[in-house]
């Protein structure tokens, strides 16, 4: 069984103009795949708890040209399973070429600001 076990979308957030003027924003699927669900260790629970950031996560998945030209800031994921998507961090490689792609993601408490606001 692999380890890429919890399904995963990402959406970005875009914004379309009709011809009288009115924009619209709305969320589009960008890429679907398996991806590793892990905690964040506690050092990094802390220092996100510090930013107002709960349920904060790393996910791995495997190698990807969609996942490789993501802008963060306009993103967030759906995880099966999880009630609400995360807003998405950042997301990066973790070692070479080929390797892993870490995203790192996370919701924000009450209070905070929401993806898309």
């Amino acid at each position: 069984m692999s380890d890429y076990d919890v399904l995963a979308v990402i959406e970005e957030k875009k914004a379309s103009q009709d011809d009288c003027g009115n924009v619209s924003v709305s969320e589009e699927p960008v890429w679907r795949g398996w991806v590793r669900v892990r905690e964040m260790g506690s050092t990094e629970y802390w220092q996100a708890c510090a930013v107002n950031e709960q349920e904060t996560v790393k996910l791995f998945a495997r190698p990807s040209a969609r996942l490789a030209h993501l802008n963060p800031s306009r993103c967030r994921v759906r995880l099966a399973g999880y009630p609400e998507p995360l807003d998405i961090a950042s997301v990066g490689q973790t070692g070479g070429r080929d390797s892993e792609v870490l995203i790192r993601a996370s919701r924000k408490r009450s209070g905070a600001v929401p993806y898309g606001d």
